[in-house]
């Protein structure tokens, strides 16, 4: 099989050989949907690993309100990265 990107045709029919291989072993097998990222050069968990270190040097060089905003910035992106919402 060619190269199985997530999400792809490949990735899909890579699914359904392995679920059928295991079924023909007797074991309960099922597939599970998800959400993957659009490609591979995926920068979610380094964006988000930036905004929690940016907030947390606001803390302590800013003034209070301004990183309050930085701080729930970094919120809103780590809360769309665990709920695999788009950006």
């Amino acid at each position: 099989m060619p190269h199985r990107r997530a999400g792809s045709r490949e990735e899909a029919r890579a699914a359904a050989y392995l679920r059928d291989a295991l079924a023909e072993l007797g074991a309960e097998v099922s597939l599970e949907p998800f959400r993957a990222p659009r490609d591979t050069l995926y920068f979610g968990p380094a964006l988000v690993l930036l905004a929690v270190a940016l907030a947390s040097l606001a803390a302590f060089a800013l003034p209070p309100l301004v990183s309050l905003l930085v701080e729930c910035a970094a919120l809103a992106l780590l809360l769309a990265e665990a709920s695999g919402s788009p950006r």
